[in-house]
């Protein structure tokens, strides 16, 4: 007699973090297991793993299975509010009131090496946040594009620098490596270099999908956010690479 030995379940259980997130969120679906699996271990792979708070993958189509940090199961576990639609391609905001609360407050994160990133699949040009908390110097947040300044981001006062960009649709990662080094990233490619000197943060949370949990919503669909310490070129061109394989797992690529 033989046996067909399941990979993604050994996958699950030769690595601790895959099987800690599949068993936290009740997942069985052998393509979301491999993808998840495969995600876990490439960004150990590739030395990324530690410089995450927060992986927000989105997988499982609903609140709950959206909910949780792939990095750590029992640290920040987002709390959904207002009208957030969750289905299989991950989170799409109503542009109103719909937000989700990380729990992960700046304080945690380093001032002079931070990052966050959110993986978008729609094209929409409108007045919102995909991600980030606020305050005008002390806060993290982007958008991928906005009306008449295409896209920006703010990394702990690194002014609010743009660039044009006509499709929102992709990964956009935002980060401070140093006390006067910020970038924004499309896709693993820098497309906007700030050099200033950051501020202390505002004790504030993160949030997905507006600005402080109480204005510009997006309406965007996310597939994935991340939370973390500074990237760098290297990093960000890697983390692309990994994210964009996991999306195309799980045919929800842009």
């Amino acid at each position: 007699m033989s046996f067909i030995i399941n990979p993604y379940v050994y996958a699950a259980a030769v690595d601790p973090d895959c099987a800690a997130f599949l068993t936290a969120t009740g997942i069985t679906n052998p393509t979301i297991s491999g993808a998840v699996c495969t995600l876990v271990t490439s960004l150990k792979s590739a030395n990324l793993w530690t410089k995450f708070n927060a992986i927000y993958p989105f997988v499982g189509g609903t609140a709950s299975t959206h909910s949780f940090n792939l990095r750590n199961t029992t640290q920040y576990q987002i709390t959904w509010s207002g009208g957030m639609t969750h289905n299989a391609n991950g989170i799409t905001g109503n542009g109103v009131n719909a937000t989700g609360n990380t729990g992960l407050n700046n304080l945690v994160l380093n001032n002079n090496s931070a990052h966050i990133s959110s993986y978008s699949r729609t094209n929409v040009d409108e007045q919102s946040i995909d991600m980030g908390s606020g305050g005008f110097t002390g806060g993290i947040h982007h958008s991928p594009r906005w009306p008449g300044l295409g896209a920006f981001y703010r990394a702990y006062f690194s002014g609010t620098p743009t660039v044009a960009n006509t499709n929102s649709q992709g990964l956009y990662i935002s980060t401070r490596t140093t006390s006067t080094a910020s970038k924004m990233y499309k896709n693993g490619a820098a497309i906007i270099t700030q050099s200033l000197v950051s501020f202390a943060q505002d004790s504030q949370n993160i949030f997905i999908g507006s600005y402080q949990g109480s204005n510009f919503f997006t309406s965007r669909n996310l597939a994935f956010a991340t939370i973390g310490s500074g990237l760098t070129d290297a990093d960000a061109s890697s983390m692309y690479t990994i994210v964009q394989a996991f999306q195309t797992t799980l045919g929800r690529q842009v």
